[in-house]
């Protein structure tokens, strides 16, 4: 039995661009993740992966590095922190 239709590369490639614009659409109606949310999820990051290095500096120490205070650590945990801030502010 032969099917009524025969499948072609620009149907497939209508098909792909149909579904790529759906996923758009239903990405639009996603609710937005909130500032604050992101932020700690950001300062968590950090401190975590730095932890993982043997870095010593804590999730209050690191947050208080991202608003620019004065925290009391080793010079090289410190450097650490602010390079991995500034790499994750290059990130898109």
């Amino acid at each position: 039995m032969k099917p009524p239709l025969e499948l072609t590369e620009p149907m497939l490639e209508l098909c792909t661009a149909i579904s790529r614009l759906l996923g758009r659409y239903e990405g639009i109606k996603l609710p937005k993740p909130k500032p604050m949310l992101i932020r700690r999820n950001r300062i968590r990051t950090i401190q975590s992966s730095l932890e993982i290095e043997g870095n010593g500096l804590s999730e209050n120490q690191v947050t208080a590095l991202l608003d620019n205070k004065r925290v009391i650590g080793p010079p090289k945990d410190i450097l650490e922190v602010r390079n991995a801030v500034k790499a994750y502010e290059k990130l898109p």
